[in-house]
């Protein structure tokens, strides 16, 4: 890829990772400031978007680890 390609798609990377990462926080303070825990179909929805983002963190942190290789 050119060097000004990699340069975009390695900012473009790294801002989703800032955002999945601002949501991941965000899920946690909602867990910590739950006032009802029994809300089954609540708890599900936040345990599959956490597990979702946590897989997209992965893969951004990936790519952002392959372009960086390849500017070098």
């Amino acid at each position: 890829m050119e060097t000004i390609t990699l340069k975009s798609q390695l900012k473009k990377q790294k801002k989703q990772l800032r955002r999945n990462l601002s949501t991941l926080n965000y899920l946690f303070i909602l867990e910590l400031n739950r006032e009802d825990l029994s809300d089954d179909k609540r708890n599900l929805d936040i345990q599959n978007l956490k597990a979702s983002l946590q897989r997209e963190v992965i893969r951004n942190t990936q790519f952002i680890s392959d372009y960086k290789s390849q500017l070098k």
